[in-house]
């Protein structure tokens, strides 16, 4: 009989982060159907792991969906009527798991909801991507500037923030409305993919809330900061989601805009950090400046050929 929660894990070569996550999850296993979807990971360790954990079910990818992708494969594979998106880099916290499907049940105001995940609660002040925010320090200061919209709510024993858009790596959302905007999109292969699905619950009509007063432990980017060659697609892979959101989200006239600054940027500052990655190639990180630059070139010529912004890892088998 299917539970009331699934919890969706997509995993990439992140197996002993996953294996805590699991182990994090297993006192109460009883209570959600874990699903985890391997993402094509191909390094031998899939039938050895997935035989450690034989009550949680295992889904190998024949090729590497991203992350959005993976998660929709997850959810089409449960009946749960609410669906958790956790990442492999989390150590589950059941009173938060309970906290949050518990808010979602009681009230009709927000669809989407996670938890801290950050000491620091400013961190988790998330605006939607724009036009002036394209700088890290401008979104910074307007979220600082704008304090009082997240100012800590109170609802019944719940403490919660209104954010424009949490983190998909603890994001739970109803089957009904994870239906009704389409779920994750598939023109995101890496990142973007969490504010892009608020942003369309938004439009809905849709809220968003982060509780506070619980949480759930993140080592954030441990699932993608493997070895150079995973930190330089990953990176990369950002910039690139954020020129898809840039084209699916922005006016005609910002995207122009935005899209020029961001080419211009990686031409000037880009070649400069891959040249000193050339000239000091003895030091990882400025190697990594090197690779990185090598991949949005790639990306940017393939725009220049396609005139299309998605990821050429949406084309491509590993």
């Amino acid at each position: 009989m299917s539970k009331e929660l699934s919890i969706v894990i997509v995993n990439y070569r992140s197996w002993p982060y996953l294996e805590a996550c699991l182990k994090s999850l297993d006192p109460q296993q009883d209570r959600y159907d874990v699903l985890v979807v391997d993402n094509f990971s191909d390094d031998g360790q899939f039938d050895s792991f997935a035989a450690n954990f034989p009550h949680i079910k295992f889904v190998r990818s024949q090729t590497n969906l991203g992350f959005g992708g993976g998660c929709r494969l997850g959810a089409s594979l449960s009946s749960a009527d609410y669906l958790l998106f956790l990442n492999p880099d989390t150590l589950a916290n059941h009173d938060a798991i309970d906290s949050m499907l518990q808010f979602l049940k009681s009230q009709n105001q927000y669809g989407i909801v996670s938890c801290k995940q950050h000491v620091k609660l400013a961190r988790h002040y998330l605006l939607f991507p724009s036009f002036r925010r394209l700088s890290g320090l401008l979104r910074s200061a307007e979220a600082r500037m704008r304090a009082r919209k997240f100012a800590i709510q109170r609802w019944q024993s719940f403490e919660f923030i209104v954010p424009d858009w949490v983190s998909a790596s603890v994001l739970m959302i109803s089957r009904r409305d994870y239906e009704r905007i389409g779920g994750w999109n598939q023109i995101f292969w890496m990142y973007y993919e969490d504010p892009d699905l608020c942003r369309r619950f938004a439009d809905q009509g849709g809220r968003v809330a982060l509780l506070t007063n619980c949480s759930i432990s993140h080592k954030h980017g441990g699932a993608t900061r493997l070895d150079l060659e995973t930190t330089a697609l990953t990176k990369a892979e950002v910039t690139i989601s954020r020129h898809v959101y840039i084209h699916n989200h922005f006016s005609k006239m910002d995207r122009i805009l935005s899209h020029s600054i961001l080419i211009t940027s990686f031409l000037f500052f880009g070649s400069v950090l891959a040249l000193l990655g050339t000239l000091t190639f003895f030091m990882p990180r400025m190697r990594l400046q090197r690779m990185i630059w090598q991949r949005r070139w790639k990306y940017y010529v393939k725009v220049f050929r396609t005139r299309s912004w998605l990821s050429p890892r949406l084309a491509m088998d590993p």
